[in-house]
This record gives C-alpha cells, sequence and structure tokens, in this order.
C-alpha cells in the first residue's frame, strides 16, 4: 500500500512539472544577463541550440527613442508539435529597456517584465511550425544607448514532459540613432486646400502629427496670414494638439486666406508643414449710403417716387441685387419690401401710402452667396399728397417728369410730363456717358399732363430721361433698360 501511494503521488509530480509551464516559464529564462539562464534548466534533453530548428526575432539594426516597433516571434523545428517562447529587451546595465506591449492577449502575456506564451499560445498539435508571435515595442528615451533582445524558444515534442525538447536562443543589439534633429515631416488634412467659407463660419484646422527623432513631445502652432509670405501673420498656440477652431470674423480684410503649422520638438528644432494651404472667405457686399429722397423729405403732389442709392462693390466680384425696404416701424418688423434687382434704384408707387404718415427706408444688398449688408443709413420721409392734378380742369401746379415707368422697364418706357401752362418742351433720352439717345419730344405743350412713350433700340443699361421748358426748368429721372 505505501509503495502504491508513493508511485501515484510521483506520477502526479511528474504530471504536474510537465504541465506546469504551460502558461508560461518562470521569469528569468530567456537567457538573459546576468544569469544567462534558459529553458534547459527544466527542459534537459538536449543541449541548447543543437537541434535542428530555428529561432528568430524582427531585425531592427537601429532604433529611434520613443518609437514604437511592431515584432514577431518565430519558431520552427521538425518533428516538433508544441511551442513556447520567453524574451525581454535590456540596456547596457542589464536593466529593461523600453516598453514590452502585448498585441495579441490571447496568445502573449507580460509577467515579470518579460514576455512569453499563454497556455492557448503553445499552439498544442501545430506540427512543425513556423508558430509565430506578435507584439509591440516602444523604444526608450534618447541617451539609453545599445539594447539587446534575448529570446528563448522552446519546440517541445508534445509528449507532457520536459524531455524530447529542443531549446533556442538568439539575441540582437540594436544601436540608438543618433540623437538631435527637429521633428520629423508632416502634412495638412483639413479643410482642403481652397475650401470656401461664409463668414462667421466655424472652422476646424487639422493636420498630421509629427515625431520627435529624440523621443520628446511636439508642440504646433497654426500660422494663418492674407499674404502667401505669411508677414505678420496670426500665430495660434496648439500645445500637442493636431487641431484647431477658429470662428472667421463677420468681415474679414481678405477673401484669401493662407494657412501653415509649424511643430516644435523639446529642443526648439522647428518643421513647417509640407503644405501651405488657403481657405476661401466669401465676403459681404461693401458699404454703401442711400441719396434720395434725402433724410426726412416731404413727398406733395406726387404718385412716384425714385430711391436711389449707392452701388455696393463686392470684395468677391460677385453681383450684388438690391431690396428696398419701407415701414412706419424703424425696426422694420413688418416692411414692405421692393425688388430693384441689380439697379441701384427704384421708382415706387407711392399711392398706397398713408398721407401724413412717416415712412421708414433702408436698402439690403446681396451677393450671388445670400451675404447679405444693409444700408448705412435709414432715412424717412412723408407723403403729403398723390395729387398729380391728373383730371381734367384741375393743372399741374409746377413743371417737370411727374413718373417714368416702370422702372426697370422693357420693351416700354411711359414718361409723364406736368406742365402748369402753355410752354415749349424738350424730352430726350441720355445714355450713362451723356450722349443723347433719342428726342422724345421738342416743341410745344398744352398745360396738363402729357406721357410720352420710348420703345428703344439700344443696349440694356442705365439712360437718363431729361425735360425742360422754355422758362428753363429742368427735372431728370433715372432709367434703367432691361432685356
Amino acid at each position: 500500500m505505501k509503495r502504491t501511494l508513493i508511485a501515484v503521488f510521483a506520477l502526479l509530480f511528474a504530471a504536474h512539472t510537465a504541465s506546469a509551464f504551460s502558461g508560461g516559464p518562470p521569469a528569468g529564462r530567456a537567457g538573459d544577463p546576468p544569469n544567462n539562464s534558459n529553458c534547459t534548466a527544466c527542459h534537459s534533453s538536449f543541449p541548447v541550440n543543437t537541434g535542428d530548428g530555428s529561432l528568430d526575432i524582427t531585425e531592427i539594426m537601429e532604433y529611434t527613442p520613443g518609437q514604437s516597433y511592431d515584432m514577431t516571434v518565430t519558431l520552427e523545428d521538425a518533428g516538433q508539435s508544441r511551442w513556447g517562447f520567453q524574451l525581454i529587451a535590456k540596456d547596457g546595465s542589464n536593466n529593461p529597456a523600453g516598453t514590452l506591449v502585448v498585441t495579441d492577449a490571447t496568445n502573449t502575456q507580460l509577467s515579470s517584465g518579460y514576455l512569453q506564451h499563454t497556455s492557448s499560445g503553445t499552439q498544442n498539435g501545430t506540427q512543425n511550425g513556423p508558430v509565430t508571435w506578435d507584439f509591440e515595442w516602444t523604444a526608450p528615451m534618447s541617451g539609453t544607448g545599445d539594447v539587446t533582445f534575448y529570446v528563448a524558444g522552446n519546440a517541445a515534442d508534445g509528449n507532457f514532459t520536459t524531455t524530447g525538447d529542443y531549446i533556442y536562443t538568439i539575441d540582437m543589439a540594436m544601436t540608438e540613432a543618433a540623437a538631435g534633429g527637429p521633428p520629423e515631416p508632416f502634412t495638412l488634412t483639413s479643410p482642403a486646400d481652397g475650401t470656401e467659407f461664409m463668414p462667421s463660419d466655424e472652422v476646424v484646422f487639422e493636420w498630421e502629427a509629427s515625431s520627435d527623432p529624440d523621443g520628446g513631445d511636439v508642440n504646433y502652432e497654426i500660422h494663418i496670414a492674407d499674404n502667401e509670405n505669411f508677414d505678420d501673420p496670426m500665430v495660434h498656440d496648439t500645445g500637442t494638439e493636431t487641431s484647431y477652431t477658429l470662428t472667421l470674423s463677420d468681415d474679414p480684410e481678405v477673401g484669401m486666406w493662407y494657412w501653415r503649422v509649424m511643430a516644435t520638438d523639446d529642443e526648439g528644432d522647428e518643421t513647417l508643414s509640407d503644405d501651405t494651404w488657403t481657405i476661401n472667405v466669401n465676403r459681404l457686399p461693401g458699404m454703401f449710403s442711400l441719396i434720395d429722397p434725402a433724410d426726412g423729405a416731404v413727398l406733395d403732389d406726387i404718385s412716384t417716387v425714385d430711391f436711389d442709392w449707392e452701388e455696393a462693390d463686392d470684395p468677391d466680384g460677385e453681383d450684388v441685387t438690391y431690396t428696398l425696404h419701407a415701414d412706419t416701424d424703424d425696426s422694420f418688423s413688418d416692411p414692405m419690401s421692393f425688388d430693384a434687382m441689380g439697379n441701384s434704384m427704384i421708382m415706387v408707387d407711392v399711392t398706397n401710402f398713408e398721407v401724413g404718415v412717416e415712412y421708414y427706408w433702408r436698402v439690403m444688398a446681396m451677393d450671388e452667396n445670400d451675404n447679405a449688408r444693409l444700408s448705412g443709413e435709414v432715412f424717412s420721409f412723408t407723403v403729403n399728397s398723390t395729387d398729380v392734378d391728373e383730371n381734367e380742369g384741375s393743372l399741374p401746379s409746377r413743371f417737370g417728369i411727374a413718373a417714368a415707368y416702370p422702372n426697370p422697364f422693357n420693351p416700354e418706357l411711359s414718361v409723364r410730363i406736368s406742365v402748369p401752362k402753355v410752354q415749349d418742351v424738350e424730352v430726350a433720352v441720355y445714355d450713362i456717358l451723356g450722349r443723347q439717345v433719342t428726342i422724345l419730344h421738342n416743341g410745344s405743350l398744352s398745360a396738363g399732363s402729357h406721357t410720352l412713350t420710348w420703345r428703344p433700340n439700344t443696349a440694356a443699361g442705365l439712360y437718363m430721361v431729361r425735360a425742360w421748358n422754355s422758362e428753363g426748368s429742368s427735372d431728370v429721372k433715372k432709367v434703367v433698360y432691361m432685356k
């Protein structure tokens, strides 16, 4: 009975010993100094590196401080069917160097600073190999010096004992890359070169991350300027962030902005982005002022009024259209709107305006991208009477052009002339250069209102209708002929 118990205990101990390291060997079996111990300490059937197999690791002749490397251990041996490994990286003082990172938690693990196989990682039953284990190594900081990887591999026969297994070891020495140098080159990513934005848009500038050959931090500045030489740029420090958010001003001075990024390392070495890109800001139409009728004007005995204002230049070269707003409330909460299209004047029928009530007016200029600007002023006017004395037996009180309509017009313009008494009257049309285009009337007119018609056969554009009488009185109206 005693012998039987001893035999059973021996079998259990042997089984435990055979399977004890399937989840990874004890620390210090990678062949690394100072003990230089390897797996033959347990798997002692053959001396180290006497089998026909091979053990390899991704070769790195020179490492860059702080840089990460994807690495692989490969083990093969004909006739073997179970596998294991252990490795560590050490500096010249036999201290662990860099950082080992598990990228395959199923097959690899960290234990006491060593990277080694897991139970699954033995890949039991895989005949002959090769088998591989993947991981990542981040190189140590600058000044570490030479680093050596020490690796041990176990090509086992799968008999669940420590016999019949071949042990292999290798070491791979790496030199540290020369210190110094600026951050690595990098490129801009967003927004794409030439992207167009509206005023007040929020722009997110982004770029690739650079890296420091010395392994230090890289900080960034974004430079934004109105010229490609970056004279007097706006500079924004983003720290280590590779993006910056900027809200554009409501009225930037220029339409095109240039931008680039400067990367700076801890030593003060600098690298500019490979690219200089631009963004285009679509700006508002320029400032403009109202002209006529003058602020506070009182309109007597008139049914139509010509409203005039300055043209608004668009800094982006876009066409500008205008809308006149009129309201009894200077906040224009519910205005009447009159579309003047691309003209800086419009004739408005005021017969529907309340007599004796003060009205306010302004003009809105809008470019092709719906960027709008209001006139620099708000003027007011009051309509006292719209009686133009057109009824038979009622004569006009003064000479002039009572109306020129429609305005703009196509194909025909009607010009109504008010004549208080019999007199000689000439009515002519002139182009914008002051050249006479046609004479609508030249001779005597009786007292009253007279309507003349012009059907032009000329180019579209701005024209002036001028009327004057034999007593030296005159009047002028601007009209726009459209095709």
